[in-house]
């Protein structure tokens, strides 16, 4: 995309566009704001384009102090290798000639003009330092729901697990979550039926339907692929969890299981999801 260094109004068109694939592609777009410190550290457009990808987008504000860069698909890690090549591809050896500040951007309401606003204020002092993220209201997104089904017979495993996942901090998602202390409760419930994505956890053994009995319903729902099945059991022969797995089971949790254990099995599980 880039073959010359635009104006910040040229940049809003191109960063409008590229706001418009963050819904799809989960990845925020980042801003980096490079300010030269010597005399060393100011590149010539030409310096900076021989350096940037095709994808990267570069462009001055109006006050022209250093230089812009919207990096579309990255985040922090991505800005860091975007740093350290810039400074292997100019050759920089010692202490930073210049400031950097970046942020994410994951709104794709937000205006160009307004994040670079919120950056020039930054202070630019010899105390402050290399790199600086900037926090600002663009870089959270919005977050989608995902439902939680607690179908688990005994109330104070129910309960550990309700307060476990309650208190759970997700960066792209909100929980709703619904308890169920037998298979027919929750079958016979209207919760399961919403398009969301739905994490049911459930014992093998339960009164009136059991957890394989309920894994069949789930898995011949025209929907089934919304449903992601974590199994309490302290069955642990190959037979039943090749049974399980073929039943279309994602995780068997054994009991007695650790929390923690649990907490991260969950966890890994939501994060995948945030990139179907």
């Amino acid at each position: 995309m880039t073959n010359k260094i635009f104006w910040i109004d040229e940049a809003e068109s191109i960063f409008y566009i590229l706001q418009g694939a963050l819904a799809r592609t989960k990845a925020p777009i980042s801003i980096v704001h490079i300010v030269p410190k010597t005399k060393e550290a100011q590149f010539s457009d030409e310096q900076v384009l021989g350096f940037i990808r095709k994808a990267d987008v570069v462009f001055h504000d109006t006050d022209q102090a250093g230089w812009w860069g919207i990096l579309p698909n990255s985040g922090k890690k991505e800005v860091a290798a975007f740093l350290k090549r810039m400074k292997h591809h100019f050759g920089i050896e010692g202490p930073s000639p210049y400031h950097v500040f970046f942020t994410e951007v994951r709104d794709p309401q937000t205006s160009l003009i307004e994040i670079v606003k919120m950056i020039k204020t930054m202070p630019k002092t010899e105390e402050t330092s290399t790199v600086n993220y900037v926090d600002g209201p663009w870089d959270k997104g919005e977050k989608s729901t995902i439902k939680v089904s607690l179908v688990v017979g005994e109330p104070i495993i129910r309960d550990v697990l309700k307060r476990s996942i309650s208190t759970m901090r997700l960066d792209h998602f909100d929980i709703e979550l619904q308890q169920f202390e037998d298979g027919l409760a929750f079958e016979s419930s209207e919760w399961h039926k919403s398009a969301h994505t739905h994490i049911v956890v459930l014992d093998d053994v339960l009164p009136k339907k059991n957890g394989m009995e309920v894994v069949h319903f789930l898995r011949n729902q025209a929907s089934n692929q919304k449903f992601h099945i974590f199994m309490l059991t302290d069955r642990v022969s190959e037979e039943n969890l090749i049974t399980a797995y073929q039943m279309g089971i994602d995780e068997m949790i054994h009991k007695p299981f650790n929390l923690r254990l649990f907490e991260s099995l969950l966890r890994r599980s939501i994060d995948r999801l945030w990139f179907e």
